[in-house]
């Protein structure tokens, strides 16, 4: 006992004393850390540890007394303040003569400080896995709707690079920034450089304005999008051809005005490609819209984003089925169909959510949505008739547990979708269905199948031979 008592007086470490069974803790000094036990007590597992690390404790203990062997664990602990922290406790039994257990001594050690930076680090590789897949994701869109609407492989290798490129640009100007976003007149000025004939053909005037992370990837491929289709088509083709760039902040909005002349003469009516859809895509997708029309001759669109997109309003679509019938499989098995299906669309990232609407509408689902918050993904299914739901995961960096309640609640299938992973979904629906970003076509419609035919779907799509 001398010596044990010297030990804890001498020591920096949480020192304690335990009974053999552990039920009752005889002795603990806490060291500032932890409250000191004077008296020997039997709450000291509700008094000093976290709830939920009480079971793993219990199990560490119970192996421990069963083999004496000495017990050791890392686990939290509530300290002086009633904060959390973090402890590394080591604990050895004492025998008698005959080899039982009469008492175990143990010692505790701070590791708080070791523990939050590796929480840290985690979040961090959490986060940056998610933007990496993210943005995987946002390419692989990118290049099956380049595929879509190329007429060769050389108009699709000349898309799909310039889309690239695009991108590239823009994540080169965040980076600059520490990804804290960019301004406008730095978007503009980097984007319709590019191809351009010279800078008195276009012209840009308006305020200083600055744009967060995701808003500045939206511009730069709204922006690249209006440039390439002004050289291929408009007003940008000829040698006479003028470009007007403007916009104006009002009522928390951004007003961006894009105004060609004198250019080729335009064939109406207009015709509705990927660039179109694209823009309108995603201005939708920040809270926004996009409208294009013909004034004396040119091509114009105004496009109105709000500068707080946590605000965006609620929108959704519905698209008529396309003819698109199946291959006959060899086994002549009847595939399960989503066609007729009515799908929202829940995910904050517009390219993605446009080119997993593209893929269902294709097979002849409906889409409700996109839905790029929590408050719009509630409203979208209150007001829907859903057969079935994609709902991303992480919404502006808000939790979908709510979300998925709703859907659950309203007996609507679903499928999370997501680039964190499973260790990223709300503990309630961690066995839930999930589909990794990024994701094949093949995937996506495997996992809509699944969703809206939940009994046997996948034995049969894998008969199917399409997998």
């Amino acid at each position: 006992n001398s010596v044990s008592r010297a030990l804890m007086s001498d020591s920096s470490d949480v020192v304690y004393r335990m009974s053999p069974d552990w039920r009752e803790m005889r002795y603990l000094q806490g060291k500032d850390f932890i409250a000191d036990t004077d008296n020997p007590s039997e709450s000291w597992l509700q008094r000093y540890i976290h709830p939920d690390d009480q079971e793993m404790i219990t199990t560490a203990v119970t192996i421990a007394i069963a083999n004496k062997t000495v017990f050791e664990l890392e686990h939290r602990v509530i300290r002086v303040d009633g904060s959390l922290g973090w402890t590394h406790s080591r604990a050895i039994p004492i025998l008698d003569g005959n080899g039982e257990i009469v008492e175990w001594f143990g010692a505790a050690h701070d590791v708080s400080d070791r523990k939050q930076s590796e929480q840290t680090q985690q979040l961090l590789l959490n986060e940056l896995n998610h933007r990496v897949k993210n943005t995987l994701a946002s390419v692989h869109a990118i290049a099956q709707q380049t595929l879509r609407t190329s007429p060769d492989p050389s108009a699709f290798a000349t898309g799909f690079s310039g889309r690239l490129q695009a991108l590239s640009r823009v994540h080169t100007l965040l980076t600059s920034s520490n990804w804290e976003g960019a301004e406008l007149h730095a978007i503009v000025r980097d984007q319709l450089s590019i191809g351009a004939t010279g800078d008195d053909r276009i012209t840009v005037i308006g305020p200083p304005a600055r744009l967060n992370p995701q808003a500045s990837q939206h511009m730069a491929m709204i922006l690249h999008e209006l440039g390439t289709n002004s050289l291929k088509y408009g007003a940008l083709s000829n040698a006479t051809g003028l470009v007007s760039l403007g916009w104006s902040l009002r009522d928390a909005r951004l007003h961006l005005d894009w105004r060609e002349k004198a250019g080729p003469p335009i064939k109406t009516p207009l015709g509705r490609g990927f660039g179109t859809r694209f823009i309108e895509t995603v201005a939708k997708g920040e809270g926004g819209t996009a409208m294009m029309s013909i004034e004396d001759g040119g091509l114009n669109w105004e496009i109105v984003l709000p500068l707080a997109s946590a605000n965006a309003s609620f929108a959704s679509s519905s698209n008529s089925p396309a003819d698109r019938a199946h291959p006959e499989t060899a086994t002549q098995i009847q595939l399960p169909t989503i066609s007729g299906k009515t799908f929202a669309i829940i995910e904050d990232e517009p390219l993605i959510a446009f080119n997993i609407a593209s893929i269902l509408e294709q097979e002849g689902a409906r889409v409700a949505g996109p839905a790029l918050s929590v408050t719009d993904a509630l409203r979208l299914i209150e007001v829907s008739e859903l057969d079935g739901a994609l709902l991303d995961a992480n919404l502006r960096g808000d939790g979908v547990g709510d979300v998925a309640a709703a859907l659950i609640r309203r007996n609507i299938p679903f499928a999370f979708v997501t680039g964190y992973g499973r260790e990223a979904l709300p503990a309630k629906f961690a066995s839930a269905r999930l589909l990794t970003k990024p994701f094949t076509e093949q995937q996506l419609l495997k996992t809509a199948i699944e969703i809206v035919d939940q009994d046997d779907s996948v034995l049969r799509y894998r008969a199917s031979g399409r997998e």
